[in-house]
């Protein structure tokens, strides 16, 4: 890795730029910078997509990744934003987190010079995470967006030894690559730093399968929650024929507030699912940064 001079150098540089220093706190998983009327409407699209994965709002990220999948980019009718490499891996990250149709990005980056850069975004579309043509460090922090669990040594020793004999990463002109290498390498360094076998790393793992368990147990709490709901509703019903009576009479006047809620409900079901997790979590004692980072 390069003298840490300069990493310090180009970082103090680099991150007066309100994209630079978005991707890199959602990288490190710090604050993203706050929207500000003065961005272009550039900057403020990719913030927006930044935001919506860390706070893992689809809403937020389907609004903003609607505007650009509009654009259908040709060989021949390049825009600017497909070798935004910023802007292309992050939207890879909302596509794959939000489980969206992936056809698109395939054909944006299709269109893209076919360098190690975009063979990488293929790959991490295709799932081929660990082929040789990767940029590890790009694979890498994707890892850390996607699923931490996915990040095993041999990608860890792959990615320090790909840092390791690129001695003149900061003459890149590529600022995308430049942050995935720093971030990258911190992230080796912290992991190596934790042997297998240790307990820090043993406790790692524990919480990589306690919270898949703890959103299955929050599906099945909102699942009872629902069945007694109903259950109760009928046995209301059938014990008390006058109430049936009056909901015979204004039927009408039901059926559209049940309309209305049942849409309201439908539209907040991500919330309601969001703040049901979080909730599970903070009786099982969970801090205020683990929670943080475990909606993202």
């Amino acid at each position: 890795m390069v003298p840490l001079e300069k990493k310090q150098t180009y970082l103090t540089q680099a991150l007066s730029t309100p994209k630079i220093k978005a991707f890199y706190n959602l990288l490190v998983g710090i604050s993203i910078p706050l929207l500000d009327e003065e961005m272009n409407e550039s900057d403020l699209l990719f913030i927006g997509i930044v935001n919506s994965i860390v706070s893992n709002n689809r809403h937020q990220f389907d609004l903003q990744y609607e505007k650009k999948s509009r654009s259908n980019p040709t060989k021949d009718s390049k825009t600017p934003f497909v070798n935004d490499d910023f802007l292309i891996f992050c939207l890879i990250v909302g596509i794959i987190k939000f489980q969206l149709d992936k056809t698109w990005i395939l054909n944006v980056l299709g269109v893209r010079t076919h360098d190690k850069t975009t063979i990488t975004f293929e790959n991490i579309v295709r799932e081929n995470y660990f082929s040789k043509s990767n940029c590890f460090e790009v694979v890498l922090m994707f890892f850390q967006m996607k699923d931490r669990g996915l990040i095993n040594d041999t990608l860890v020793n792959d990615t320090l030894d790909s840092i390791s004999s690129n001695q003149r990463i900061f003459e890149s002109r590529s600022d995308f690559l430049i942050i995935c290498t720093i971030c990258a390498y911190d992230l080796c360094i912290k992991l190596k730093i934790v042997p297998d076998g240790g307990e820090i790393k043993l406790l790692q793992e524990f919480n990589v399968r306690f919270l898949k368990r703890m959103k299955l147990v929050t599906w099945i709490i909102q699942l009872v929650v629902m069945i007694v709901f109903l259950y109760v509703m009928i046995r209301l019903l059938s014990l008390w024929p006058a109430i049936k009576v009056f909901f015979d009479k204004y039927g009408y006047v039901f059926a559209l507030m049940g309309a209305l809620g049942i849409t309201f409900i439908g539209n907040s079901i991500p919330q309601i699912k969001k703040k049901s997790f979080e909730l599970i979590l903070r009786l099982f004692g969970y801090s205020e940064g683990l929670i943080k980072r475990s909606l993202r």
